[in-house]
């Protein structure tokens, strides 16, 4: 291209023109891995509540079975040794 003149160099305007292609393609690509990685992203979030949900199940579950053998070992020891003498027939 010369100086002053008004008309591209059509080599060089051919050369604009793939860039421009290979960018807006690119800019598609990029779009379309974000897209996947927000979608990827709400389900490991789904994943990671679903699992906090679980466990904390889970937890109240063991933490319930806990406060009740803490609370039965007590009065089994008391009526153990009656129910077995119940059982064995008690007054020999």
């Amino acid at each position: 291209m010369t100086q002053g003149t008004s008309n591209p160099d059509p080599s060089l305007m051919a050369l604009l023109t793939e860039v421009l292609t290979e960018v807006r393609a690119t800019r598609a690509k990029i779009e379309e891995v974000e897209e996947r990685l927000e979608a990827e992203v709400r389900r490991w979030d789904e994943r990671f509540f679903q699992l906090s949900r679980d466990t904390l199940g889970f937890t109240r579950t063991v933490v319930t079975t806990a406060a009740v053998v803490a609370v039965l070992i007590p009065l089994l020891k008391d009526v153990a040794p009656l129910v077995i003498e119940a059982l064995t027939g008690g007054a020999q």
